[in-house]
């Protein structure tokens, strides 16, 4: 009988504990220019879906001026690359949780030499809370 409640028990924490399963994802912009940056761009996490985590992009770019876009993995591989021209930039991008630690976005405006980079720092884990108390 105890060794049932003990299952019972042991399998309701390992339970619990798979239910914390937690993404976290922290965006720091980096500015790569002679002058102050105009603060354009911006990369939201916009959560997970899956084994996919969303990040949206948006870019200001009043001017219309071409702009290259480019995403690039913690080797610096290059996992997307494009170019644009919209007056106001957005777009979803997907990546796998699972595959990806860190991500860079660079974004350089193609007339004025403009970058701002965006490093991305993903972290999937288990967290695990587990009480034992003394029985008396």
């Amino acid at each position: 009988m105890l060794t049932s409640i003990a299952k019972k028990f042991f399998a309701g924490n390992l339970v619990a504990a798979m239910m914390f399963l937690s993404a976290n994802a922290a965006v720091s912009p980096v500015h790569y220019n002679a002058e102050p940056a105009k603060n354009r761009a911006a990369i939201t996490f916009k959560g997970t879906d899956n084994d996919f985590m969303a990040f949206q992009v948006v870019y200001n770019n009043p001017e219309a001026n071409a702009f290259n876009l480019m995403i690039t993995d913690e080797l610096g591989n290059v996992l997307y690359f494009q170019t644009f021209q919209d007056e106001v930039f957005s777009k979803t991008f997907k990546v796998s949780k699972d595959e990806i630690n860190k991500l860079n976005f660079t974004i350089r405006d193609a007339k004025s030499g403009e970058t701002e980079k965006f490093k991305v720092n993903l972290q999937v884990g288990i967290t695990e809370n587990i009480d034992v108390i003394r029985k008396k």
